[in-house]
């Protein structure tokens, strides 16, 4: 003999498991054991924010364990097993609650025959297409809405009935999918289950920063071979049912009255000395543990949920008015008017300044949340950049109230975390300068023992002078390009502009140019022995006899040498080292690649690369005010240097002994060591 029955054809839908919009989870059991298959299939859907990461398997916690609670007793109704599950997935959540903030989200569905059973902690969404239309389930129960739900505990529980042909679309809203919830659901609504999971998963392949997990279920009907009967709960063996008690409050119901009864429930949260409805047979109180979430009976009504505004409307009765009543009601309306609209100007819009940095806020939140979550995966390259980031975009912006101030403290917080970072105090060596040369550049040269600044003039045109004693000496103006770099060379200095592939040598008043004969995109440049080394986005260029008239320029990378992806920042010691974007350190020994190690950063913004002291190198990190001292052999990170500034740099460069020369805005020259 065979029966029928209703079975879920699920489908499960991940797409780009971890993003900055977090990260995702879902889990799926249908038991093969012939007892515990009358509970059906049941279903975990879980999101997690990516600042929660150290808590990363929270969600695999709740889904393994609601699996075993689920299915542990067959002798016991498939709701109970349900709510005896949620109780003990309250206990994990709470203790997590309780050791730290988890930014969490998590839906349930157990699915046994015709009913189904959902709770959710926080944001869930479950959908069903019926009748050619879509009912947002939860949004159409008031004991759901945002005013009722918990974010840190399943609180309620909503069962119906399903039919054949429903389907069903469970998952979690995140801000990429709301963006994209219209479509999402025509595309439910309208398409096969296939066809619709193909759909999201093109969007994943177009947006990077798309995420989702969701449950697509189709009800069907099917048949297999009938069973002997399993073990029925006791009071199902009763030779006459019993008497449950009925709730003595009806959940509110939307769309008028239901086709058919509710379920009878047990309201766990009740007292237990509640009495019965009226006109009901007097029974002893089922007694069950109070902690139990509450059973929502529902069936999925298509009505339309009636708003807080036509409740409202339904307590209006409307009375004749003569002239008097008139005037005053007319005023009382103009009032409510003009006084609605000054408040919608001031609560709903916002300047174009205003919404650019809110916009921004959230992207320097949204960087936080995505390092921390780096840091719970040991991935500390890729969060020092988003850390970096995240600070330099706060500083741009400039902003002086408390909550931008607590932002930069948290970016701040993380990275002392990250870098283990020690203190370090920097040293003034100018004196406040003349408001017409505005230093920007600095530079030290070994040979002559002397620093160099440079800038932009007011008047216009290019500027270098000595430092001497802390106060600016005789300034040359030699030109209008503004310089990207200056070196100290002999008893002089060289200017360096990108952009024009030119070097400007200053040795006292006079003033030489010489260009460099290569259509590259220059990137940086550093001496050793009275040589410049220029790197390229292709090469590395050799430039050696500057003090004369005609300088001899070579190529120094051998033939067979390929310069290392993405280097953008070199320095020379007898040994040639290049650092890349992505953190990886190069070296080169006599136009050869000897060695190439990753160095667990990856710098952003304004830094540079120089030496150091005890044959380190350092990275020097302008925006989050931290020097970085690695070991070039390996490419550990031997220690970091907070730099005790409230001010982020904006050039830096090697200096006297070993120490880093670092420019603020003001045009401060500081010093390191």
């Amino acid at each position: 003999m065979e029966k029928l029955t209703l079975k879920p054809q699920a489908n499960e839908i991940i797409v780009n498991h971890g993003t900055t919009d977090g990260v995702i989870d879902m889990f799926s059991y249908s038991p093969d054991d012939a007892a515990a298959r009358g509970f059906g299939s049941l279903f975990v859907v879980g999101h997690r924010d990516t600042d929660s990461s150290n808590v990363g398997y929270v969600v695999s916690l709740i889904s393994a364990l609601a699996r075993r609670e689920y299915y542990a007793n067959p002798n016991i109704p498939p709701r109970e097993a349900f709510s005896r599950t949620l109780r003990k997935a309250n206990e994990v959540v709470d203790e997590f609650f309780r050791n730290g903030e988890v930014k969490l989200s998590v839906g349930i569905v157990a699915i046994a025959g015709s009913t189904i059973m959902v709770s959710k902690l926080d944001k869930f969404k479950i959908l069903l297409a019926r009748e050619n239309q879509v009912i947002d389930i939860l949004s159409n129960v008031l004991l759901f809405s945002k005013e009722h739900t918990e974010k840190r505990r399943f609180s309620s529980i909503i069962h119906g009935s399903v039919q054949p042909g429903d389907r069903i679309l469970a998952f979690v809203p995140t801000r990429t999918i709301i963006s994209r919830e219209r479509n999402l659901k025509t595309w439910f609504l309208k398409l096969p289950q296939d066809e619709f999971a193909a759909r999201v998963a093109h969007i994943g392949t177009e947006h990077a920063s798309f995420a989702a997990a969701m449950l697509h279920i189709d009800m069907a009907q099917t048949s297999e071979p009938a069973l002997m009967p399993s073990p029925q709960p006791p009071e199902l063996m009763q030779s006459e049912p019993m008497p449950v008690p009925t709730l003595a409050w009806k959940p509110r119901q939307w769309g008028g009255p239901l086709d058919t009864p509710a379920p009878q429930t047990i309201n766990a949260s009740a007292s237990l000395s509640t009495p019965l409805i009226a006109g009901e047979e007097s029974h002893q109180p089922i007694v069950m543990d109070a902690e139990v979430p509450r059973i929502i009976p529902s069936e999925f009504s298509l009505g339309t949920r009636r708003t807080l505004l036509s409740r409202w409307f339904g307590r209006i009765h409307f009375v004749r008015l003569d002239g008097r009543g008139k005037a005053i009601t007319l005023a009382l309306i103009a009032l409510l008017t003009i006084g609605g609209a000054l408040l919608a100007k001031s609560f709903l819009f916002v300047s174009p300044q205003q919404q650019k940095e809110k916009e921004a806020l959230s992207d320097i939140r949204r960087d936080l949340n995505l390092a921390r979550s780096k840091v719970a995966q040991n991935n500390r390259i890729e969060a020092r950049q988003l850390l970096a980031r995240a600070l330099s975009a706060l500083l741009d912006m400039k902003l002086t109230d408390g909550g931008a101030k607590d932002l930069q403290a948290s970016i701040t917080l993380v990275m002392d975390s990250v870098d283990n970072a020690q203190p370090s105090a920097p040293t003034l060596i100018t004196s406040p300068q003349p408001d017409a040369l505005s230093i920007t550049l600095a530079a030290w040269s070994s040979a002559s023992h002397a620093i160099w600044v440079g800038g932009m003039a007011e008047e216009g045109g290019a500027w270098v002078a000595p430092l001497r004693d802390g106060s600016v000496g005789t300034h040359v103006v030699f030109g209008s390009a503004k310089p990207d770099l200056l070196i100290g060379w002999r008893d002089s200095v060289l200017s360096v502009d990108f952009a024009n592939r030119t070097i400007t040598r200053t040795v006292g008043d006079t003033v030489k140019s010489y260009t460099i004969p290569t259509q590259d995109v220059l990137q940086d440049a550093a001496e050793f022995s009275d040589s410049l080394y220029v790197l390229t986005d292709k090469s590395i260029i050799k430039i050696s006899d500057l003090d004369t008239d005609k300088p001899a320029t070579k190529q120094w990378l051998a033939d067979t040498t390929e310069l290392a992806i993405g280097a953008v920042r070199i320095w020379v010691d007898g040994s040639v080292w290049t650092m890349s974007r992505d953190g990886s350190l190069t070296t080169y020994y006599k136009g050869k690649k000897t060695a190439q190690v990753a160095v667990p950063l990856s710098p952003a913004g304004t830094w540079r690369l120089v030496g150091s002291s005890d044959g380190l190198l350092a990275v020097a990190n302008g925006d989050t005010r931290r020097i970085y001292l690695i070991n070039p052999q390996d490419g550990s990170l031997v220690r970091t240097l907070k730099i005790d500034s409230q001010l982020p740099f904006t050039y830096l460069s090697a200096g006297p002994d070993g120490s880093v020369l670092l420019i603020t805005k003001e045009s401060k020259v500081w010093q390191v060591k």
